[in-house]
């Protein structure tokens, strides 16, 4: 892979990974915080809430799948931990190191245990 198509998918890569963190953090400063807060949410429009609840809940359980799939399926390569893996190993720029060293890309278990942490903060 060129190294100018590497940045760009890289760059696209970091930013679909930004983005997944501030759902999270949307999601826990509304969610995960103190009583009050719970409490207003569900006094103001219980329904509204509890629905946008389970949206953002499944929202980010499918973006961190969706980075976390194989790096190719149906020819088409994805954008995804295991692709960028491999593009930065072909350039000889190292593997992507997720906070605990290197990740077992194996089953794609290791690196959604990873993600998971990871939104946890």
């Amino acid at each position: 892979m060129a190294a100018e198509n590497l940045q760009q998918s890289f760059s696209a890569f970091r930013e679909e990974c930004i983005w997944l963190r501030c759902c999270y953090n949307t999601y826990a400063a509304l969610y995960e915080s103190d009583q009050e807060v719970l409490e207003a949410l569900s006094s103001t429009a219980n329904i509204f809430f509890g629905d946008l609840n389970k949206i953002f809940i499944e929202y980010i359980w499918l973006q961190a799948c969706k980075i976390t799939d194989p790096a190719k399926s149906s020819g088409r390569d994805n954008l995804t931990v295991k692709y960028m893996d491999e593009a930065l190993l072909d350039s000889g720029h190292g593997v992507l190191d997720m906070g605990s060293g290197l990740v077992d890309m194996g089953s794609g278990h290791g690196v959604r245990s990873c993600i998971a942490t990871f939104l946890k903060g």
